[in-house]
């Protein structure tokens, strides 16, 4: 719609003014008619007053058509003193809403959100970012720690050794038999693993050929060292055994066997030293060539003494000054057979006691020699209540 009237200023004539009143009015009518009728106002460009301005509608829609191809729809402003375009809804790229600054919103409900290369989703501190089944998934703190409130589920083969802060993997998080012989750390053939005073696991370095492992006590790890010779056998801390059974086939010796002697260990039994039982049972041995520890008490000088069957089941001693008494100890527990044989000199010299617990034939203790030898016999089966005593042999002859 054209506009025909003009302006008139005040010394224009009256029928200047009539003239441009008449335009005025038939511009209106027209106006009018054309609203009312629905039609579209083609305009160039429309400038409104210096007021607000509120364009509404009480039924239908507001329809802002930018008709021309890929023709923009710009919303413009002024921010302060400046000239700014505050929004911009690109035409060419299917009306693309593009703002200049951040947008603030309670909501924004789309099916996807497409950021910048440079762009990024900000949340306020302890904001939660979630769906719509759960809307607080994720919670992030003003320092940047990301809280989730189900486990989080990561592709295969995403996480890297990097990704994992140190000590992170407790032996809590590991289950029981988890750890398989292929995840264990190579080592060095015949290492065996240990541990050391502080509980913490040690390599035990591989020995020579034939060294065998030797216990190093509580508090250290044991080591490969040579085994002992051939002169002695070292069993337990203590140097008891429990039980040894010799083979008694003549094809294998003096071989040492088992426990339950069906398996020969192949080594030759060799006891040039001490050898403690343990008050253990021996079984099936046949003895050949062996002799008794002797205890040589020598001369008594009076007094008590006692006669410690643990130093040996054969006494050798001497009266020679004053009343001696003696004293028996250490016999084996009942109902064990235990005996010893003493060899007296000079006994009937000075005054011999006996323990109450020897029982004499006849009750009667022997009459010792006073210048010779006696062999007197001790047994006790209920190990010392009783001691049965006999004269072996009385003024026997005395060892050269």
């Amino acid at each position: 719609m054209a506009i025909t009237a003009q302006s008139v200023n005040t010394t224009d004539t009256l029928e200047t003014f009539r003239l441009e009143y008449n335009n005025l009015k038939s511009d209106v009518g027209t106006l009018d008619t054309t609203v009312s009728s629905g039609s579209l106002v083609a305009a160039d460009n429309i400038t409104v007053g210096d007021a607000a301005v509120s364009i509404t509608t009480s039924a239908g829609n507001i329809t802002i058509d930018a008709a021309a191809g890929d023709a923009d729809i710009i919303f413009k402003g002024t921010d302060g003193a400046a000239d700014i375009t505050a929004l911009t809804l690109d035409m060419s790229d299917a009306g693309k809403a593009l703002f200049t600054g951040a947008v603030d919103a309670q909501a924004i409900t789309a099916t996807t959100i497409t950021l910048s290369a440079d762009g990024g989703v900000l949340v306020p501190n302890d904001g939660n970012i979630g769906s719509a089944g759960s809307t607080a998934a994720m919670q992030i703190s003003s320092g940047g720690v990301v809280t989730f409130v189900a486990v989080p589920l990561f592709p295969n083969n995403t996480i890297e050794t990097a990704d994992i802060q140190d000590d992170a993997v407790t032996t809590a998080k590991i289950p029981d038999n988890a750890i398989t012989l292929a995840k264990l750390a190579g080592g060095t053939d015949g290492n065996i693993i240990s541990f050391d005073a502080s509980g913490d696991p040690v390599a035990i370095v591989t020995g020579d050929a034939g060294q065998v492992l030797t216990s190093a006590g509580t508090g250290a790890p044991p080591t490969f060292a040579d085994p002992v010779d051939s002169n002695s056998i070292v069993l337990n801390e203590d140097d008891t055994l429990d039980s040894i059974i010799l083979n008694t086939n003549a094809d294998d010796g003096d071989n040492l066997l088992y426990e339950d002697g069906t398996s020969d260990f192949g080594v030759v039994l060799g006891l040039p030293d001490t050898l403690l039982g343990s008050d253990q049972i021996v079984e099936r041995v046949n003895l050949k060539d062996y002799a008794e520890v002797t205890n040589a008490i020598g001369a008594i000088g009076g007094g008590t003494q006692d006669i410690d069957l643990e130093l040996g089941n054969n006494v050798v001693a001497t009266v020679d000054t004053g009343t001696t008494t003696f004293t028996f100890s250490n016999p084996a527990a009942s109902p064990a057979f235990c005996g010893f044989t003493l060899f007296l000199t000079n006994g009937g010299s000075q005054t011999v006691n006996w323990p109450a617990s020897v029982d004499f034939p006849a009750g009667t203790a022997p009459t010792l020699t006073a210048s010779g030898l006696d062999i007197l016999v001790f047994v006790t089966t209920d190990g010392g209540t009783i001691y049965h005593g006999m004269a072996s042999s009385l003024a026997s002859a005395t060892p050269s």
